[in-house]
C-alpha cells in the first residue's frame, strides 16, 4: 500500500499498522482511500462521540472514529449542516495516536478491538498491562446479592 499524504499535521508513515499493533489496520486503510482530499481532524460531539473530519462551508464532512475503526475503507463521509458548534476540535490527537495508538481512543481500556488479543500481559493473575501504551489494570473480585420477589 502506498504511504498516504501527511493528515492535518500527522505523518501517516509513523502510525502503520506493520509498526506496531496498537495502529489500527481499518483506520489506516481508510487514511490510504482518501487520496488528495482535504485533511482530516479529530472532534469530539458534545455526547462524547469522537468524528474523522473537516469543516467545509459551515458544514461538517466526516465520519465517526468508531465507524472507521469496523469498516476502514468502506466507510463513507457524511455531510452534516450545522453540527459544528456540536463539535470540539481535538488538537492533540494525532500525537496521542501516535504515541499510544488506539489506547488515544480507548482511554478507559474498556473496547475491544479487531486484533487486540494480545493488547494485554497478565502480570500475576490479578494485574495486566497493556503492550499498546503501557496502561495497567487490577483485577478485582466481588459478591452481589440480588434480592428478588414474585407473585405466583
Amino acid at each position: 500500500m502506498r504511504t498516504p499524504p501527511d493528515v492535518a499535521g500527522l505523518d501517516i508513515s509513523a502510525i502503520n499498522p506493520k509498526l506496531h499493533a496498537r495502529y489500527s489496520p481499518n483506520l489506516w486503510a481508510f487514511m490510504g482511500n482518501r487520496g488528495e482530499r482535504p485533511p482530516l481532524s479529530v472532534y469530539q460531539s458534545t455526547e462524547g462521540q469522537k468524528w474523522l473530519g473537516y469543516m467545509h462551508d459551515g458544514e461538517f464532512v466526516g465520519v465517526r472514529l468508531m465507524t472507521v475503526l469496523c469498516l476502514g475503507k468502506k466507510a463513507g463521509l457524511l455531510c452534516i449542516s450545522k453540527f459544528e458548534r456540536e463539535l470540539t476540535i481535538l488538537p492533540d490527537f494525532w500525537a496521542e495516536y501516535t504515541r499510544r495508538g488506539r489506547c488515544a481512543i480507548d482511554t478507559e481500556h474498556q473496547i475491544g478491538f479487531v486484533g487486540g488479543n494480545e493488547r494485554y500481559k497478565v502480570i500475576d493473575g490479578t494485574r495486566r498491562v497493556c503492550q499498546w501504551c503501557g496502561h495497567e489494570q487490577t483485577l478485582i473480585k466481588w459478591e452481589e446479592t440480588i434480592e428478588r420477589t414474585r407473585w405466583v
